[in-house]
């Protein structure tokens, strides 16, 4: 998070920041729970079902996207 911090301090905000942790905590995404202290904050999106077109772009310096994530990413969509 930090380095999010210093990239990014402005235009974006707590809760996205929160949601990016969460991801990136337990790999699974998925609503957040904003503040209800839920551990379980709902089922993971079904990204499979999205059916409009997708574009992905990343680079391999990408500070906040892995490779392989897109790769996963790409796979389900």
């Amino acid at each position: 998070m930090p380095m999010i911090a210093a990239y990014l301090p402005s235009g974006t905000t707590i809760r996205i920041m929160e949601h990016y942790y969460e991801v990136a905590r337990t790999g699974k995404f998925r609503p957040l729970g904003y503040g209800t202290g839920d551990p379980n904050p709902g089922p993971e999106y079904n990204i499979s079902a999205i059916t409009a077109p997708v574009a992905l772009y990343y680079s391999e310096n990408d500070y906040f996207v892995h490779p392989p994530d897109v790769d996963r990413l790409a796979a389900e969509l």
